[in-house]
């Protein structure tokens, strides 16, 4: 399946790149619409054609998932619509490396509400200690400073 997507992307930049060989439409139209889907809706707004997808599968059983693409030659719609959104989304988001940086610099703070820590994530200051700025202030500093079980590496508890 990785290959049609291959071909597929080979092809479609070859047309965005005859039709736009600048790059002033990519960055007016793409690029703000990326920002807009990697924001704090990107888990619903990327569901949404997958949902639609499994929805209208008549045999879909839905603890097994997404259907596994190993069918035949061709791979069924659900598996194509639901690992094309993710390799398309991939490849959009690949062109905002600011993106990638601040969801780099900010994992751990995000996994803080399903580790049971929300009361923790809340306290957080997101206009501050963001995009390069320091984690000084007050709310911000507390979380930073806070020992996060999880976080930490057998290694590094001292022992007693």
């Amino acid at each position: 399946m990785l290959l049609i997507f291959y071909a597929a992307t080979l092809v479609l930049r070859g047309l965005v790149h005859l039709i736009d060989r600048n790059g002033t439409m990519r960055a007016r139209l793409v690029d703000p619409v990326v920002r807009l889907i990697a924001g704090p809706l990107a888990p619903v707004l990327l569901a949404i054609p997958v949902a639609v997808a499994l929805y209208f599968k008549s045999n879909w059983m839905m603890w097994f998932g997404i259907p596994t693409p190993d069918t035949g030659l061709v791979p069924n719609t659900v598996a194509l619509i639901a690992y094309g959104v993710a390799f398309g989304f991939g490849w959009l988001l690949s062109r905002q490396p600011a993106i990638l940086e601040s969801w780099g610099k900010r994992w751990a703070l995000y996994l803080l509400p399903y580790l049971e820590l929300n009361n923790l994530y809340q306290t957080w200051d997101f206009n501050n200690g963001v995009y390069g700025k320091t984690y000084t202030t007050t709310p911000n500093l507390t979380v930073v400073q806070t020992r996060i079980p999880v976080y930490t590496c057998p290694s590094d508890i001292p022992r007693t």
